[in-house]
């Protein structure tokens, strides 16, 4: 058969809807399909669950995948363990691994992986391919880029690069403008935003051991970590 109308219940697949689990073979088992479309290109691929017009379309052979909303999970063929939860949700991404949830959601991702999204629109620049991102909050981190290594936890929170990795931000509208860096930015107020650097050359590098630098409104400051 080469297409499904309405319901196909087997004791391996069930499959909801005009064209959903449509290429399924002997050889897969575990799988549901829900919606036009859903998953209709599977064919030796496990333990998909599938809800959604065109949700996980693309899949071959890949397993363990989870995509609810319309077109989520579209481009992933034969790899494994996506998670996409939301409206075109990881919409682009061929690579597992990745996880998002909410509208949009990391919906340009290609080749990154293992990055987790949460909330409307995170991290969906057109040109996102970063890698182990852990980004929260509606609209944060939408120019990021190739950046990796990042943890956002915050609505709208920026970077000033598209590359930015290694930037640790906490707050509402908080910005990262650098590499590496540590913000935290309280009640999404700008006056009320610190940033803690690491400390670069060897001389200041000593003083480190005893104090952790930041700087608030442009003015440094130390916070004593032990008496030596």
């Amino acid at each position: 058969m080469s297409y499904f109308k309405g319901l196909k219940l087997t004791n391996t697949f069930t499959g909801v809807g005009y064209g959903a689990l449509a290429s399924i073979t002997t050889g897969a088992t575990n799988n549901t399909g829900v919606g036009f479309n859903a998953g209709t290109s599977i064919t030796t691929g496990d333990f998909n669950t599938l809800m959604g017009d065109i949700a996980g379309d693309a899949i071959t052979i890949g397993s363990r995948i989870s995509a609810f909303g319309y077109s989520a999970g579209g481009s992933i063929v034969s790899d494994t363990d996506l998670s996409a939860f939301g409206y075109r949700a990881l919409e682009s991404t061929t690579v597992g691994t990745n996880s998002a949830f909410g509208s949009d959601a990391m919906r340009n991702l290609t080749t990154g992986a293992n990055n987790t999204g949460v909330g409307y629109q995170v991290a969906n620049n057109a040109s996102f391919n970063g890698s182990q991102n852990t980004i929260m909050g509606a609209s944060t981190a939408s120019s990021l880029t190739t950046g990796s290594n990042n943890t956002f936890l915050g609505a709208n929170i920026t970077i000033s690069a598209g590359a930015r990795s290694g930037c640790v931000a906490l707050g509402t509208g908080a910005s990262c403008t650098a590499d590496d860096l540590f913000i935290v930015r309280l009640g999404n107020n700008a006056s009320k935003q610190m940033v803690f650097t690491p400390v670069a050359d060897a001389t200041a590098r000593s003083t480190l051991v005893t104090y952790l630098p930041f700087a608030l409104n442009g003015v440094q400051y130390y916070i004593q970590l032990y008496q030596t």
